[in-house]
């Protein structure tokens, strides 16, 4: 065996270690990444979903409608709990004198309640589009935060690194002696290591 052949052999282990070592990183930032991206919360199309209950809400009765506090909000939806006389204290208006949508427009149906302000109790729900994408603001959050807890754990994984990359070091310098006293003891060339 000669020279060349001994090169070529070392420079292919060479190469391998690079390659083993680029796929050790590439597969630790898709660790990262997927980590990251199945912690967030991505739910609701990205809009982080506010629920409340209003509390006498003024309402001025109207035959076509008016609409409730929340009504412009994104995705917006309401149901009534109770509405009563504004000005009459303890007089309830029962759910057969108005309607409302799902889309928290509050309809008079009666002629009782036509005059007086009422008061309205209701829950709503809507998508607060302040706060949009919220996923994608905590993926990124996650990714930063595995990436900075990656280089804290720096040490130790570079130790492990520093110890693998001495062992495969350790396991070439054999090979290339093994080969280089087999190709001595042939005759073809002199051992001078």
């Amino acid at each position: 065996m000669d020279n060349e052949t001994v090169n070529k052999g070392s420079d292919v282990a060479i190469g391998i270690l690079f390659v083993s070592i680029l796929t050790v990183v590439l597969l630790l930032a898709a660790v990262i990444t997927f980590g990251a991206v199945n912690s967030a919360d991505i739910s609701s199309n990205g809009y982080k979903v506010v629920n409340g209950i209003n509390v006498n809400e003024a309402y001025t009765p109207s035959d076509n409608g008016q609409h409730l506090a929340v009504f412009d909000k994104l995705g917006a939806s309401c149901t009534i709990i109770q509405a009563y006389n504004n000005t009459i204290a303890g007089v309830i208006i029962n759910p057969g004198n108005y309607t409302q949508s799902p889309t928290c427009n509050l309809r008079n149906l009666t002629s009782e309640f036509t005059t007086v302000g009422w008061k309205v109790n209701y829950s709503y729900s809507w998508n607060n589009v302040s706060i949009y994408n919220s996923g994608t603001k905590e993926i990124q959050a996650n990714l930063v935060s595995m990436i900075i807890n990656f280089f804290a754990m720096m040490p130790t994984v570079g130790t492990i690194l520093a110890v693998v990359i001495l062992i495969a070091a350790i396991v070439l310098l054999v090979i290339y002696v093994q080969r280089m006293k087999n190709s001595g003891s042939q005759g073809d060339q002199v051992f001078a290591g």
